[in-house]
């Protein structure tokens, strides 16, 4: 059995617009409190790109966007809300884009030296389907820090459908390292563990 997907997701990628979608590559690495796809950082391949709990920034090349995945546990319709920040004065800023696996590119805003709303009143979703944040490079990845911790609601739950645990995931709260290997035991597993949890093993006469 895998484990299920976790409901936020880290990597990088790109908008492919004639796709309507993004190509996304996970993470490998977690370090000092950041995602990042090497163990070297910044990396001679992928730059400075990385995500962190309050932001990120992307690589030298448009592929090596950051992405900010998120994975819908329901059925129904969510709202979504952020703030896209840059807010170096060098460089020309940032690209930021809310791309859903099934209604394409749903908003994007250009941010240099400043701050953009990047507010989508409702999106339909059902569960398994993504909403991926990609932060892009402009020209150049010169200063391109950003910071953008979304916020994303459900207002409807289909009728019929299984409710999700909670109502609102947050970027910044639901922030995470590796997902911790919850694997069920196999049956020699199982059977190793009620022999050790045995009279037998517990005590030694």
């Amino acid at each position: 059995n895998s484990p299920p997907t976790p409901i936020w997701q880290y990597g990088f990628g790109k908008f492919e617009p004639t796709k309507r979608k993004v190509k996304f590559t996970a993470f490998a690495r977690f370090l000092e409190g950041r995602w990042q796809p090497a163990k070297n950082f910044p990396n001679q391949k992928f730059g400075y790109v990385m995500l962190n709990r309050d932001g990120g920034h992307p690589g030298t090349l448009p592929e090596h966007s950051a992405v900010r995945r998120w994975t819908a546990p329901f059925d129904g319709m969510v709202k979504i809300e952020g703030t896209l920040a840059h807010p170096s004065d060098q460089g020309d800023g940032v690209i930021g884009r809310i791309v859903s696996n099934q209604s394409g590119e749903l908003g994007h805003w250009i941010v240099h030296h400043g701050k953009a709303e990047t507010t989508v009143e409702s999106c339909k979703v059902k569960r398994g389907d993504t909403i991926d944040f990609v932060a892009e490079m402009g020209t150049n990845p010169n200063s391109d820090t950003f910071q953008w911790s979304p916020k994303i609601s459900a207002v409807k739950v289909d009728y019929g459908t299984v409710a999700p645990k909670k109502e609102l995931w947050s970027a910044q709260t639901d922030y995470d390292g590796p997902q911790k290997n919850s694997e069920p035991l196999n049956g020699w597993e199982k059977y190793a563990q009620v022999l050790l949890l045995a009279n037998e093993f517990m005590f030694v006469d």
